[in-house]
């Protein structure tokens, strides 16, 4: 049983302007062709039985009843995302993407192996780095949410630079001393409210 892994290294800038890199492998393998050679073989078949993994048509209403052929082989895929705090090492990153492709579910299976070749395997990787890079929010757990609160943030800090801008003469004075003792924006307030009344 022929095992073949790919990798590729991509990256993408978030909200904040960090670069966070990524490692996807993917691992194709042909599947065991006989009892022997499953991970827990059948006691009730000979070891050299032959095992087959029959693909029918689904048909609404009908169920699988149109016979497509035997899966030969499948492919799973993994997903290694390095913190943007952290020096990125691609050996582990292929490290650590390797190790959640073993332990994923297959994503594709086929009935002739050829079809899981180079050139459909490098394009599924460059498909998932895209989605990944426009929907970092389905890896990164949380990552709507940071990147909403930072947005607030940007815009709370706009408006106080704008504000800042446009203050008068006397209010910048006035903004300098209450900085420089702050008891005085009290005694200020307290102030102005005795004066209205």
């Amino acid at each position: 049983m022929r095992t073949h892994i790919q990798h590729l290294h991509d990256s993408f800038v978030d909200y904040k302007g960090k670069t966070h890199y990524l490692t996807l492998v993917a691992i194709s393998k042909e599947l065991p062709t006989k009892n022997c050679e499953l991970k827990n073989p059948v006691e009730e078949y000979n070891p050299d039985d032959t095992v087959t993994y029959d693909v029918c048509e689904y048909l609404d209403n009908f169920g699988c009843n149109t016979y497509i052929g035997k899966v030969t082989k499948g492919l799973k895929i993994g997903i290694s995302v390095c913190n943007p705090l952290d020096k990125f090492d691609p050996e582990i990153g292929l490290k650590r993407a390797t190790a959640k492709a073993k332990q994923s579910n297959y994503v594709l299976f086929v009935t002739d192996k050829g079809l899981i070749n180079t050139a459909l395997v490098t394009a599924l990787l460059h498909q998932e780095a895209e989605f990944i890079k426009n929907n970092p929010n389905k890896i990164i757990k949380g990552y709507n949410e940071a990147m909403k609160k930072y947005q607030k943030q940007q815009e709370e800090i706009s408006k106080m630079k704008t504000f800042k801008k446009n203050l008068s003469e006397n209010e910048r004075i006035a903004v300098k001393v209450a900085k420089e003792n702050p008891g005085f924006l009290h005694k200020l307030m307290s102030y102005v409210e005795w004066l209205k009344k």
